[in-house]
């Protein structure tokens, strides 16, 4: 999850998760094309938040994460 898509951690953990074949999802916000959104390649759901606010798409975020538990 990450609100632009750019999170060097977030990046980092997408790569550990690639190369380790270990699942994942992804939630993310601003520009469509953001690197975390466009790297990867094997998540379970890759959600983007068509919005450049970091309100709208962190409560779409929480939306998200309280349907799931």
């Amino acid at each position: 999850m990450s609100s632009g898509g750019e999170s060097k951690n977030m990046l980092n953990c997408v790569d550990w998760c690639e190369d380790c074949d270990v699942d994942y999802g992804v939630l993310t916000g601003f520009k469509s094309d953001n690197t975390i959104r466009v790297e990867s390649q094997n998540a379970l759901w890759n959600y983007h938040i068509d919005s450049d606010d970091y309100g709208v798409v962190e409560c779409v975020h929480q939306i998200f994460l309280h349907g799931v538990v």
